[in-house]
């Protein structure tokens, strides 16, 4: 019965012992509660407008408590490259808390690796993702930009003769067509008809829980069973394509003949058999480097295209 009291209490006590020390080296964002930290300061405003308001008021670099962690933001380009490139080994991620809401994406791929096993998958994966790999890039688009313009003139016109369309879900749609095509070889039909009714559900369940957390333990509502059968499906879908690629590959091996065309899959599955071969494992790791690679260049893609037009259609320059 006191084992819960007693970890609340060392945990609180494990809390208060980092302020104090960070507090000396870092600037501490003033206010906040016990425990709870600046979370009030975040329910009240946007986080990213608020966490900006703070650079401006402590400078590149500053620490705030949240529900019993104590968070650093940095927005010093210097300061990043050393975490991220010549000290990266002393730097944790910080996988429980921020990236807990888009593990299901992410699984064991590049993004939540730590240490040697972060850099021997980055070693690995971008010897693959070169400036070469960009030269698909435009004609790929080309063709999706075409769609979209088809999608948009195929609306109805409303009563005044305009058109409304959900540009942010058109976007979505766009950004998603070209990255399947680049990596996976996949056409804007199967797309839109087999990923995107499992990918996109996931990440709109995904955003809503980093707002609201409590979602994640919503074991007696539909869609929290809805979310759990969408990342089975989705993980089933690309270990599909990965091992019927890598039995192709095998058969073109056999045959004495090489693929004309190679996608992103096809390089990386080479990087795979080169450097370490073919294991019971490799479908696994490498289906969640696939998720990573669509939910990286995804969602960021989508989110500044729907600004932009946003920007554009403001009207006031």
């Amino acid at each position: 019965i006191l084992s819960p009291f007693i970890l609340l209490v060392a945990r609180m006590y494990q809390y208060q012992s980092i302020l104090a020390k960070l507090s000396q080296k870092v600037p501490m964002v003033k206010g906040g509660y016990f425990f709870l930290g600046s979370v009030i300061d975040f329910i009240r405003n946007t986080p990213w407008d608020l966490m900006s308001l703070w650079h401006e008021q402590y400078g590149s670099v500053y620490s705030f408590g949240l529900l019993g962690r104590v968070c650093v933001s940095v927005a010093d380009p210097d300061t990043l490259k050393v975490m991220l490139k010549s000290k990266y080994s002393s730097f944790k991620k910080d996988l429980p808390f921020t990236y807990k809401p888009f593990l299901p994406i992410l699984g064991k791929g590049i993004v939540t690796s730590d240490g040697k096993e972060w850099m021997r998958q980055r070693t690995r994966v971008s010897k693959v993702l070169r400036i070469d790999i960009l030269d698909e890039i435009p004609s790929i688009t080309l063709k999706a930009v075409q769609r979209l313009f088809a999608t948009i003139d195929s609306k109805p016109a409303d009563s005044e003769g305009g058109k409304v369309v959900e540009i942010a879900e058109l976007f979505r749609h766009l950004a998603l067509h070209v990255i399947c095509e680049a990596l996976l070889s996949i056409d804007a039909d199967e797309c839109d008809s087999e990923l995107a009714h499992m990918y996109l559900p996931i990440m709109d369940e995904n955003n809503k829980q980093v707002w609201n957390p409590l979602r994640e333990y919503a074991v007696m509502c539909p869609f929290w069973w809805e979310h759990k059968a969408n990342i089975r499906r989705l993980n089933r879908y690309i270990e599909k394509l990965i091992n019927d690629r890598h039995k192709l590959r095998e058969e073109e091996k056999r045959k004495g003949g090489e693929r004309e065309k190679e996608d992103v899959l096809d390089k990386v599955m080479k990087a795979y058999e080169e450097n370490e071969g073919w294991g019971s494992q490799s479908a696994m790791q490498l289906r969640d480097e696939l998720k990573t690679f669509i939910l990286a260049g995804h969602e960021t893609s989508a989110a500044m295209m729907t600004w932009a037009v946003h920007e554009l259609a403001d009207g006031r320059g």
